[in-house]
């Protein structure tokens, strides 16, 4: 049934030794959730700075972004660097040149640490339009558009024009879907343009009732998925403002985001589909060892979930359909 098809699980999360003994770790998980006879897997651990070299990425028909501990408003450099590689797709898939990816990029330098990470963003605005070249130079040595000061853009400056290649790459001629869960939701949403933060309402631990909204209900219409699904949702950011041109797909009373798409191919889920209620369980407790929630609310998370499950096989069926274009 997978037809011989190839995905990567880009893992953003750290497993610890209770899911690597009991799943073997959250790219098993995955696994276990999407995959099909037939299909190759491979997993990324991008936390350690491990990502699909560019001339791989074509051979792959889709990757799935697992969620993390991190926060998606913050500047660690693999979070940065997951930014530019979303970007990186949604360039040499979309062909996007509207100003406002052009735009939601100058964000993107204000985090840049390193001098590897300036140049592949500098060359990533250049992908966008060459045109964009003498304009990038001028940003990039501070004669355009008011910046914070930041050492890695003024040497990826002097870089640009003696040790860069700006060769603009072949653009992918595949089917290529690209869902991501919880944080990743966020960091996407962050890296097209939109804003993330803490979530108004704090925390979100448990089974949450989520409610499709109409442009979820049409993409998906061939499934005939219901208009409401619970789902495991364990998390204390969200997406307050999705960027230009991305579609609300669900809503919760706690999370105004809880699923948004970007075209046909990019598509994000706040909540964890892949869960089981045993990796919450064990979740709560790392939060309550941590010092992140109270003893008490920990019991109290634990005895509700005893009370409701996530619809598992709706959201397999949905999260699979997507992933490989059978809508």
């Amino acid at each position: 049934m997978g037809g011989g098809k190839k995905f990567g699980v880009l893992l953003c999360a750290e497993d610890s030794d209770y899911i690597k003994k009991r799943y073997g770790g959250y790219f098993g998980v995955f696994v276990e959730m999407l995959a099909e006879e037939g299909e190759t897997w491979d997993v990324f651990r991008v936390a350690n700075g491990e990502f699909p070299d560019d001339d791989e990425i074509a051979e792959f028909d889709g990757f799935v972004i697992t969620g993390s501990c991190n926060d998606a408003h913050g500047n660690d450099v693999w979070i940065c660097r997951m930014k530019l590689w979303a970007l990186r797709i949604l360039v040499d898939y979309y062909h996007d040149r509207e100003n406002s990816v052009f735009n939601a990029l100058f964000v993107t330098f204000e985090c840049c640490v390193h001098v590897e990470r300036a140049c592949l963003l500098f060359k990533i605005l250049f992908w966008l339009n060459p045109k964009f070249y003498p304009t990038l130079v001028s940003l990039l040595k501070g004669k355009s558009r008011p910046r914070k000061k930041n050492p890695p853009l003024s040497v990826a400056a002097q870089l640009v024009d003696v040790t860069y290649d700006w060769t603009v790459p072949k653009p992918y001629s595949f089917p290529f879907a690209l869902s991501v869960v919880c944080l990743l939701d966020q960091i996407l949403s962050r890296a097209l343009g939109g804003k993330t933060g803490r979530a108004v309402s704090g925390w979100d631990i448990g089974v949450t009732t989520i409610h499709l909204s109409s442009s979820l209900s049409k993409f998906f219409s061939s499934l005939e998925i219901p208009t409401t699904l619970p789902i495991i949702e364990c998390h204390r950011d969200e997406v307050r403002e999705l960027p230009p041109k991305a579609e609300v797909l669900a809503w919760s009373e706690k999370t105004g985001i809880e699923m948004f798409k970007y075209g046909n191919h990019m598509m994000g889920i706040q909540g964890h589909p892949e869960y089981t209620q045993d990796i919450l369980f064990h979740l709560i407790d790392r939060l309550t060892q941590r010092g992140y929630i109270e003893d008490w609310y920990g019991d109290e998370l634990k005895a509700k979930l005893e009370e409701v499950e996530p619809d598992k096989d709706a959201w397999k069926n949905l999260c699979t359909s997507f992933l490989k274009d059978r809508l």
